[in-house]
């Protein structure tokens, strides 16, 4: 009975619970960018409006459940929706926040969560990417700000050297030391990363399926990978 009772009163909601407000659209959010990548713009946008149009109906459903079914369905359909719009306004505040707070050079965060990289391994990888977390570990997408995406082939190699390793240090002071950050781009940036002062240990690299001809949109055309990166060794052995 002590054991139950601890549940409903200090062990009722952890404070890490609300992490789940913003992982749970950047979740979504993740999986849309790389459908992007992988299938095109107007199928990732039809096959990510489906996802959220299934977790709109599965609320609604669980309102109207929860409510004995005292509540109109209408009406809990209104209250998922009222519900998934502040989830998103939470999320683009995250992002918003975060952003301004560190101020990258060619870089843009966007909260996202285990989750979204094991489906993304999954998808792009055919494996999931292991990795060492720990139970706050916050994991971020990074992309390339849109003003950059399609200029990075046009910098100099110094110019983009530089901005990825002014990046790291400021993401390294301003994010938790076990923060882990993942992003798929056309073409590896392997090289860059350690010429940027970033050891072996603290990232990893898988090739993807998006096929080449995809980097198109970039005015390239080259194998795309998916990059994981964090502040500390990913792993406990060396690689």
């Amino acid at each position: 009975m002590r054991v139950i009772k601890n549940h409903l009163t200090i062990g009722l909601i952890y404070k890490d619970v609300w992490r789940l407000i913003p992982a749970s659209v950047g979740t979504l959010v993740s999986l849309g960018y790389q459908l992007v990548n992988l299938y095109g713009f107007l199928p990732a946008i039809i096959i990510t409006v489906f996802m959220a149009g299934i977790i709109a109906a599965l609320l609604s459903l669980n309102l109207y459940l929860l409510s004995f079914f005292h509540l109109n369905f209408q009406l809990c359909v209104l209250i998922a929706a009222v519900i998934m719009v502040m989830f998103l306004l939470v999320w683009l505040l995250v992002n918003l926040y975060m952003n301004r707070r560190i101020k990258l050079r060619i870089s843009k965060l966007s909260y996202s969560s285990r989750a979204a990289l094991n489906i993304l391994s999954l998808l792009l990888c055919n494996k999931i990417i292991p990795i060492k977390s720990a139970p706050r570990t916050q994991f971020w997408e990074l992309h390339f700000k849109p003003t950059i995406a399609g200029q990075v082939q046009s910098l100099e190699a110094e110019e983009l050297n530089a901005a990825i390793q002014a990046d790291y240090k400021q993401l390294a002071a301003k994010l938790a030391p076990d923060t882990v950050l993942f992003g798929c781009t056309p073409g590896c940036l392997e090289k860059r990363m350690q010429m940027a002062g970033i050891k072996s240990t603290q990232f990893q690299i898988e090739k993807t399926i998006i096929p080449p001809e995809h980097a198109h949109v970039f005015g390239l055309k080259r194998s795309f990978f998916l990059h994981v990166l964090s502040f500390q060794p990913l792993l406990d052995e060396e690689r």
